[in-house]
Parts: structure tokens; sequence; C-alpha cells
């Protein structure tokens, strides 16, 4: 059960990594006290991430899962925002 200002299963947001920003949706919402976890449904690539061509490109649709623990922010980390 994630806590109070997680986002839940069916939130838009937008997904921040390494220059990726995709518009996702939350499919599953899974966090705790220590740890965020989630679900995303890519609805669309406003940006690839700047790592690309070593990693693979993006599409709407793809689903992945992302987590990390709460409280820590160095460079590389993703976040959700609403914007």
């Amino acid at each position: 059960m994630g806590l109070e200002n997680d986002y839940n299963i069916g939130d838009k947001a937008v997904y921040h990594e390494d220059g990726a920003v995709f518009r996702v949706e939350v499919l599953a919402s899974e966090g705790d006290g220590e740890f965020e976890r989630y679900r995303l449904k890519v609805l669309d690539v406003v940006s690839q991430s700047r790592l690309v061509p070593i990693v693979r490109e993006v599409e709407s649709g793809e689903e992945f899962d992302c987590n990390q623990r709460r409280n820590v922010a160095f460079g590389g980390m993703w976040y959700l925002d609403n914007r």
C-alpha cells in the first residue's frame, strides 16, 4: 500500500529520467515507507533519453516497472510529476 503522496492506479503523470520525458499512466502502485514502486504505461514520448543510442528508444504503449529508495537523490534517478 502506497503513501498518501504516491500516485495511484489510473493516475496520469510525467516520468523523467536521463533526459527522457514520457507522459505515463500508473498501472500498479506498490510502494511502501522505504521504496517507490510503479508499473507504468507510456502514453506519449516527449523526449528520448540522452543515452540513446546506448539504450533503445522507447515507444508509446510500452509498459515498464520502476522502483527506487525514497528520499535518496543522485544523478540518473527517475521521478514523476504532474506537469
